[in-house]
């Protein structure tokens, strides 16, 4: 008895040193990691700031320096974080080194080669590859940001109710829908951006409750330790195919049954590093953007984040719904949707040469896919597993018009129609999103207030950011 005593003591006062001192405020709900390359930090000075300050949230950093990159952590960001992290840029080997103090015998690092998924690279790339990815050092990261936060959990003797994961390099629009919202509606949904999902999920950015942290923000160790050999193999039906990241991503969670919701892009990623020439060989043009000159490397993400903060401006707000559908349509037919969207011959996620960062599965491989002239909301692919009947009418909560607007539509077309016809708008100069106006009309739920930062990129839309608002 005297041992577990004496035990208990001395654990006590460990906690008891190593415990920050006590806060007179409520401790912070939620924890930020940042996650990336020192030399790619956005200028962004304000927008994360923005984000921060509206969840209330503590700041993790963890950054990469490479050898001829930036040596220091951008001031506006050191001012942010709670803590801040910066290690080299490590080579293969040790990054080997460290995946063999979890796998000591190497077997999934060999069965990973033999698979060569692109998310395992560099680390389990073969010898013979003729392109070498970066996924495996990026999840090492994340996890290592997380470790931070676990560390300061301890320290706080709580737990922190959500953790944000985003990058350095995004450029926000605007801040996240309030916290209050989703979790009215699921408490338990990760959210993740509504598009770049190429052949998974987008993992750019994610809103994770704390119980489903470890899945998201440490696959780097359920890689490594063989836990996710079974349901890979499982996942990719024995195709050869690159699989990234977001394609792990996708894996994981269906795999442990996570339920996702997703939420409009606010935030694109930014071409860093300054200079005449862009670090990404497809960064639009510059932009201007306030007091700020921005090239973005996507253009069809950044063209829906600054368009939604602009629609935000003009007294559209965050509702819960169903996904917008995409118009043109995704397929031509039944047989191009069947040939694209069968996951029991394509593996998890479908065909990935079908899809691109606007027409990707989760829009397009719906059980409606290809039956009729336009698509609808059965286009619309639902993530199905770990989620609540009560959830099953939404997909996650979007940039919409307000209740008010949307009834104002609704009277405008019935008294110069006399017929309803879908509410569009554009996010790209050939894409545009729909919405039924009656299913739209059903549900009164809707986020209040103006977010704190509303960037709005006027010289292209002028006074109708989308082009074409109510087509």
């Amino acid at each position: 008895m005297w041992r577990i005593a004496g035990l208990s003591a001395v654990l006590a006062s460990v906690l008891a040193a190593s415990a920050d001192p006590p806060a007179t405020a409520e401790p912070s709900p939620v924890a930020i990691c940042v996650v990336g390359l020192l030399d790619r930090v956005s200028a962004d000075r304000e927008g994360l700031r923005h984000v921060a300050e509206s969840l209330r949230a503590d700041v993790f950093v963890f950054l990469i320096r490479s050898g001829s990159g930036a040596a220091d952590v951008p001031e506006h960001l050191k001012a942010l974080a709670t803590e801040v992290e910066v290690a080299a840029d490590p080579s293969v080997d040790d990054l080997l080194e460290e995946a063999l103090r979890i796998d000591t015998h190497g077997t999934t690092i060999r069965a990973l080669k033999e698979a060569n998924y692109f998310f395992a690279h560099p680390l389990a790339a073969p010898k013979d590859a003729k392109e070498v990815d970066t996924g495996a050092l990026q999840l090492r990261d994340i996890s290592k940001c997380f470790k931070l936060v676990l560390e300061k959990e301890v320290r706080r003797r709580s737990r922190y109710r959500y953790v944000v994961y985003t990058r350095p390099d995004y450029y926000w629009f605007t801040t996240l829908p309030d916290l209050d919202l989703l979790q009215r509606q699921n408490p338990d949904a990760v959210w993740i951006p509504d598009g770049c999902d190429s052949d998974g999920l987008n993992d750019r950015m994610a809103v994770i409750p704390r119980r489903w942290a470890a899945q998201y923000l440490d696959r780097w160790t359920l890689l490594i330790n063989g836990t996710l050999l079974p349901l890979l193999r499982d996942a990719n039906r024995g195709r050869v195919a690159e699989r990234g990241p977001e394609w792990l991503l996708y894996v994981v969670l269906r795999g442990y049954r996570v339920p996702v919701l997703r939420f409009t892009p606010v935030a694109a990623l930014a071409c860093t590093g300054g200079g005449a020439k862009p670090r990404h060989g497809s960064c639009t043009r510059p932009l201007v953007i306030g007091s700020d000159i921005v090239r973005f490397k996507y253009v069809q993400e950044a063209s829906e984040a600054m368009q939604m903060a602009a629609w935000l401006s003009k007294q559209w707000a965050w509702r819960p719904a169903r996904m917008p559908w995409m118009q043109p349509k995704c397929f031509d037919s039944v047989q191009e949707a069947r040939a694209c969207c069968n996951e029991r011959i394509h593996g998890w996620g479908g065909e990935p040469a079908c899809f691109n960062d606007v027409w990707y599965f989760w829009r397009c491989c719906g059980p409606g896919a290809g039956l009729s002239p336009d698509d609808s909301y059965a286009s619309i692919r639902k993530w199905q597993w770990g989620r609540r009947k009560e959830d099953l009418g939404i997909d996650g909560v979007f940039v919409l018009p307000s209740v008010r607007i949307a009834r104002m539509h609704i009277e405008e077309q019935l008294k110069q129609e006399n017929a309803l016809r879908p509410l569009c708008y554009k996010v790209s100069d050939t894409a545009a999103r729909c919405m039924d106006l009656l299913v739209l009309n059903e549900n009164n739920e809707e986020a209040s207030g103006t977010p704190s930062l509303l960037r709005i990129f006027k010289q292209e839309y002028g006074d109708n950011p989308a082009g074409a608002g109510g087509s």
